[in-house]
């Protein structure tokens, strides 16, 4: 009898622990957790912003068709604030030893960071929350301005910065580019169908989603260096 209750006493125990639960998404839904990740055949990619492009370019050797291809996508993992579960962010980088790389520079949103982590943005010096504001402006232009993006579905965020800039001035760049992304899609959503992102069903947020493209291209520092004048800036 007491046997019978000693294993009875583990069962409520074991059954009353709380079951582990996965750490929240960034995002509100997996549509947006997708575009900004790319197809799950993509190979994930880890480095370091201090990292030359050099080290670089051994790991893209090592994991894509670098030396054959004329640009290769990838993902690198990005951990937002605080929370556990990675955010994967879908990365273009070009080969420009194989070809020459034909852009319109329209669609180019440039930014630039010195060792100092001024911030260029258009060519402009600018705060870094202007990031998302510039994203969005891009973004949901559709052409109607010649000084923004034309075409949201081939705007690119070219990121380019000093190795030397701190690991939470970088992270903070990129969340501001997420969000900056983000919010693009919600408020393009909004103008369409009159309802935030969250809360379209899934062909309306598929519809959103493929009006617009999530393209980050790291600008190697060596190819695409700060212009000159910029790194004086104090």
């Amino acid at each position: 009898m007491k046997l019978t209750g000693i294993i009875l006493f583990v069962t409520l125990l074991v059954a009353c622990e709380p079951k582990s639960q996965s750490p929240p998404s960034y995002f509100c839904r997996p549509e947006l957790e997708a575009f900004f990740a790319g197809p799950d055949s993509l190979p994930v990619i880890e480095f370091k912003h201090t990292d030359s492009f050099e080290v670089v370019e051994k790991i893209l050797i090592e994991k894509t068709d670098w030396e054959k291809e004329t640009s290769v996508a990838f993902r690198i993992p990005f951990q937002p604030d605080s929370l556990h579960k990675p955010v994967f962010v879908k990365i273009i980088l070009h080969n420009h030893n194989n070809a020459i790389i034909c852009f319109s520079l329209r669609n180019i949103i440039d930014i630039r960071i010195n060792s100092l982590e001024w911030c260029l943005i258009e060519r402009e010096v600018e705060k870094p929350d202007k990031v998302r504001t510039t994203i969005i402006d891009n973004l949901l232009n559709f052409g109607r301005s010649p000084s923004y993006a034309v075409n949201p579905q081939k705007t690119v965020l070219r990121l380019i910065w000093d190795p030397s800039i701190s690991s939470a001035y970088f992270d903070d760049l990129i969340k501001k580019a997420i969000d900056g992304y983000s919010d693009a899609v919600n408020i393009y959503s909004i103008r369409k169908y009159s309802q935030s992102f969250c809360d379209l069903d899934s062909s309306r947020a598929d519809t959103v989603i493929n009006a617009l493209s999530f393209n980050l291209e790291l600008g190697n520092y060596s190819l695409y260096p700060i212009p000159v004048g910029f790194e004086q800036l104090d």
